[in-house]
């Protein structure tokens, strides 16, 4: 008896494998663009092109859902940011400025990338990170790297107070974020003569944060 095609018993999981994707993706755009709380189960399958029932099949809760999607690029982006910290590090001429641009550029290459989704991701962390609500999935998806950077702060200001090096990373990934989202504040008030697109606010937004930095650092 002759067995199925082999090329139905790749294809069949390989498309489950894009429809998931598709959700995912979905999901990421809407929550980045409306929030948690807007966007219904819906909402998603709609954007998605796919069956209410296939979205709850994958994902049981809308929940899940933002879960997955917070969870999906964070390990890469952290990831990113450790390597180019350990190989920054390796020399002599390290400082505050080097430590700033290993944590931000990561995220700025990526958002310039060819994946619109981290575009999106970038909105959507930005308001996750002003929230109460979700402090737990941020804390379990980024504190590992978090306190490597306040570590490598320390190395650079020895004397300094550890609270207020972990206060300077917090208001690093605060500004960094905000900068990030593109809101389009920049073109409002300079009626637009100027950009408020990531690339173009890069070199500003890394001064302005080593420069905060250190003065709270050496107080």
């Amino acid at each position: 008896m002759e067995g199925r095609p082999l090329s139905t018993k790749i294809s069949a999981p390989k498309a489950a494998q894009q429809k998931r994707r598709a959700i995912i993706d979905a999901a990421e755009a809407l929550f980045a663009e409306s929030g948690f709380d807007a966007v219904s189960v819906r909402n998603i399958a709609d954007e998605a092109g796919v069956k209410l029932s296939l979205v709850t099949y994958h994902f049981p809760s809308k929940d899940q859902i933002f879960e997955t999607v917070i969870q999906r690029r964070s390990a890469h982006l952290s990831e990113l940011r450790r390597e180019r910290l350990a190989v920054r590090q390796h020399s002599a001429a390290f400082d505050l400025r080097d430590l700033v641009e290993c944590y931000t550029s990561p995220l700025l290459d990526l958002i310039n990338g060819n994946d619109e989704g981290w575009r999106h991701y970038s909105h959507l962390i930005a308001q996750v990170t002003q929230s109460r609500r979700f402090a737990a999935l941020i804390s379990q998806q980024y504190d590992e790297t978090a306190h490597v950077y306040v570590d490598a702060l320390m190395k650079i200001f020895p004397k300094a107070d550890r609270e207020m090096a972990i206060r300077a990373l917090v208001y690093m990934v605060s500004i960094m974020l905000g900068v990030f989202s593109s809101t389009g504040r920049v073109e409002t008030l300079s009626g637009g003569s100027y950009s408020s697109e990531p690339m173009v606010a890069f070199a500003s937004m890394t001064e302005f944060i080593t420069g905060g930095i250190e003065r709270i650092l050496t107080a």
